[in-house]
This record gives C-alpha cells, structure tokens and sequence, in this order.
C-alpha cells in the first residue's frame, strides 16, 4: 500500500522521486501536489547549490547528473545515497568549496507501515 506525501516547493527546486527500477519523476513545484511513495522508491530533496555547482571550467553540476546518481543509487539507504550524491559534486567541483549551500536530504520507504 502506498502512502501519499504533499509538497509544494516556494524559491526552491522541485523534488525528485526515485522508483525501485531507476524512474524518476520531477514533482511540480507550485502549486501543491500530491504523490504516493511505493516501498523502496526514494524522494529527494536539494538545494539550488547542488544543481548549480560549477566545476572549475564554468560547467554546472545539473539535473542530469543528480539524476544519474540518483538512479545509481537505487538500493543504497537514504543517507548512503545523501552521501554518495554530495561526494560526487564534491568531486565535481574539484575539491573547491562550494559558491553556495549544498543541502540533500533523502526518504526512502522502507515498509508498508506508517
């Protein structure tokens, strides 16, 4: 049985779901809107200074590759793959200290219950 979330998203980039075989849909980010998370898909949540790190030749991080980390991480726990995605624009950014915050938090359903 899946449970429903709501979200709406004010100044901030849309939340990304990430089902157990890799799909991820882009939640609207105004007005709210409610999605159901089915056991074991993830939901993830970032900054602006995530997507938009540069790398030292101007280039941004983007949604392709939170994307793409995000679809390599199915499987992982919600904080391996908090970590994984942050470790990965930390490289992006060759080390450098990032030109905003970087914020990621991740849910995972992990059962059918509350």
């Amino acid at each position: 049985m899946a449970k429903s979330s709501r979200s709406f998203s004010a100044g901030v980039f849309p939340e990304c779901a990430v089902s157990k075989s890799g799909e991820r849909k882009w939640l609207s980010s105004w007005p709210v809107e409610s999605s159901r998370l089915e056991v074991g898909e993830a939901l993830l949540l970032h900054s602006d200074g995530l997507s938009e790190a540069r790398n030292l030749a101007g280039e941004e991080f983007g949604d392709a590759r939170i994307e793409a980390a995000a679809r390599s991480g199915i499987g992982m726990s919600a904080q391996a793959l908090a970590d994984a995605l942050t470790e990965q624009a930390r490289v992006f950014r060759g080390g450098e200290t990032p030109e905003d915050d970087v914020s990621v938090a991740v849910l995972r359903r992990l059962g059918s219950g509350l």
